[in-house]
């Protein structure tokens, strides 16, 4: 009987060292059998978050061009740097030697150029929208 509580015990013991080092995989380990997982019918994500008339504004502001070569490739970068996604960073490319652009903070000038009534909250990946600027294209 002492070995049976003793190996109790133990086996608790291991049970509840596992769960402090690894919550997520014992909930996992023992709660799927019970996962009612109802995926969504319809997503919406937008195409080209960029705000032109923004990004206009933005780039007159702070790099004095409003026409050109030199305003096509910022407004490039800001269309690059509004879509971006960890599947497509490669598109940075284009702009790696830029020296001018090394010293902008790019959290800031996505939030400026964003479409109105976007909000980037990276940490949780939440992004809530207005109606006004919901378009719909279907693909099938």
């Amino acid at each position: 009987m002492i070995a049976f509580g003793g190996g109790t015990a133990w086996t608790i013991s291991q049970s509840y060292d596992r769960y402090l080092a690894n919550p997520t995989v014992i909930t996992l380990d023992k709660s799927y059998r019970s996962w009612n997982i109802t995926f969504p019918a319809t997503t919406f994500c937008f195409v080209n978050r960029l705000d032109t008339e923004k990004a206009a504004r933005l780039i007159k502001r702070k790099w004095g061009v409003d026409k050109g070569k030199k305003f096509d490739y910022y407004m490039k970068f800001l269309g690059v740097l509004s879509n971006s996604s960890y599947n497509n960073l490669a598109s940075f490319e284009e702009f790696k030697n830029d020296r001018q652009l090394y010293k902008e903070n790019l959290l800031s000038l996505m939030n400026e150029v964003c479409l109105e009534d976007v909000i980037f909250l990276l940490e949780s990946k939440f992004v809530s929208f207005n109606k006004k600027n919901l378009h719909i294209n279907e693909i099938l």
